[in-house]
């Protein structure tokens, strides 16, 4: 059975730390410690935004985001009434922010319809859960226009979405120009459902969570900001606000130009290679994240870009160039963005090849995916398909060259500085483990980031997230002496 976490847009990486801040949705963080380390109940806790963590849900969430007075589409699209919009579908959810596809239509930006692409690789918050056979579509606001932007044309309002199967929530970002003083912000949103099978003892299968069944059938749903999970696993501020609170945020596609690195594109021989993996899997008539069957192949990453550099993000941070990197190996371009990762001057770079996953695995994938849209349930997990050897240039593990020098204190720069660092909002709980501080640290957080690598993989205080990275039993240990020094 699969027991996800239930858990924002372009790119968003996530580390660790105590839930529960002062403000918005979080508890006092001295009451999450209360208990101690070792004692503390919220070790064995596995959703990062439960109840027991202080977060609202639901119409009580849903009016205390609506209170603030935003004016970003998202926001005014689900506060315009005094009764929450009835959600129970990702086309639902598309109708309510006009992201709908109209029937009979299967252009991209074309006859009302959104713009869209799909991706068969990912630095983001589903990094470990993105391939072809399981892709992560974007969908968003048509842009003023397409490809490499000379004369940007922002638009006044827009909305992005991000959706992959196996997760029960949706990525959301719209621009609110009335926010500093008018000249405008970008809020980000995390738009939570549950199913029917949330409430079972067996909890959710793989059928139902990483086939078509997971896109309907909600049977409740909660909307938060990013003020709401900025003390989280989930808080998207850290890849597109890097600088910390009152600097700009930003939109980010690390994959930017032509011919757009992992996303799938019919007229681009690697993103072709990516089609026909999703094919072999994916009937024509098999809507993905509710985009018609029919439309995928017209995935289009010129107006992803379109957006991106009209809104005044063309000037993308560690850009991974496709044409000087994209099959071609670990090169000295691609090395020296992987070298800013490791160093947390960067987030992850993508990885180098365009095909991410291991011929065998996949094609298991493939087959047990064949039989499901056949009739026989999936029993398999069709994430689970990247080639092993490939963990540490995706930064699922730490670099192979740390662990052979032992190097505890390089392990914890590169796999969870960027999530504890001197940038953050200094009122975090997560703050107090700011590895770039490790001399100076009380011997009190050593232990409890020791307790951490060692929980249960289902905690959401697991260190580091296995949504995100891992490490061995060996390098668990060369950490933790570290942190014992």
């Amino acid at each position: 059975m699969l027991r996800p976490i239930p858990a924002l847009m372009f790119v968003f990486i996530g580390c660790t730390g105590v839930v529960g801040s002062p403000g918005p949705g979080g508890i006092d963080p001295g009451q999450v410690d209360a208990a101690g380390p070792a004692g503390d109940p919220l070790n064995t806790e596995p959703d990062p935004l439960s109840a027991a963590n202080g977060f609202k849900s639901g119409a009580a969430q849903l009016a205390a985001l609506c209170a603030r007075g935003n004016g970003d589409a998202v926001s005014k699209a689900f506060c315009a009434s005094a009764t929450p919009p009835t959600i129970t579908s990702i086309a639902d959810l598309q109708l309510l922010l006009g992201l709908d596809f109209k029937t009979g239509q299967t252009g991209n930006a074309k006859n009302g319809n959104p713009g869209f692409v799909l991706t068969g690789h990912s630095s983001s918050l589903v990094t470990r859960f993105t391939s072809a056979i399981n892709p992560r579509a974007i969908i968003f606001t048509p842009p003023s226009s397409t490809g490499r932007v000379n004369n940007p044309a922002p638009l006044a309002s827009f909305v992005v979405m991000g959706f992959v199967r196996g997760e029960q929530f949706v990525e959301l970002i719209s621009n609110d120009p009335t926010a500093n003083g008018g000249a405008g912000d970008l809020n980000f949103f995390l738009f939570r459902f549950n199913q029917p099978c949330n409430g079972t003892t067996a909890g959710c299968t793989f059928d139902q969570l990483l086939t078509p069944k997971v896109e309907s059938g909600f049977s409740d749903y909660s909307l938060y900001q990013d003020v709401d999970v900025k003390n989280t696993i989930f808080d998207c501020l850290q890849c597109h606000q890097t600088g910390g609170p009152g600097t700009t945020k930003i939109l980010r596609q690390q994959e930017l130009q032509n011919p757009w690195g992992h996303f799938f594109r019919n007229n681009r021989s690697n993103g072709q290679a990516l089609l026909a993996d999703y094919a072999a899997a994916h009937p024509v008539t098999e809507p993905y994240a509710n985009i018609p069957g029919a439309a995928i192949t017209n995935s289009d990453p010129a107006q992803l870009e379109g957006l991106v550099e009209n809104q005044g993000f063309q000037k993308q941070p560690n850009e991974f160039i496709t044409n000087k990197i994209l099959d071609l190996g670990p090169t000295a371009t691609w090395m020296g963005l992987y070298n800013n990762s490791m160093m947390s001057a960067d987030i992850p770079v993508p990885y180098h090849e365009n095909r991410v996953t291991d011929p065998t695995k996949l094609a298991a994938a493939t087959a047990a995916y064949t039989a499901a849209m056949s009739g026989t349930p999936l029993t398999m997990d069709i994430r689970d398909v990247f080639l092993d050897a490939a963990a540490q240039d995706m930064t699922f593990r730490p670099d192979a060259a740390l662990v052979a020098a032992n190097d505890g204190a390089g392990i914890m720069k590169q796999i969870c500085q960027q999530c504890h660092n001197p940038s953050l909002d200094q009122t975090q709980t997560r703050a107090k483990f700011d590895v770039t501080k490790l001399a100076t640290m009380s011997r009190e957080e050593k232990d409890k980031a020791i307790l951490r690598l060692t929980l249960e993989p289902t905690a959401f205080r697991r260190m580091p997230p296995p949504r995100f990275r891992g490490l061995s039993d060996q390098e668990i240990a060369i950490v933790t002496a570290e942190l014992q020094k």
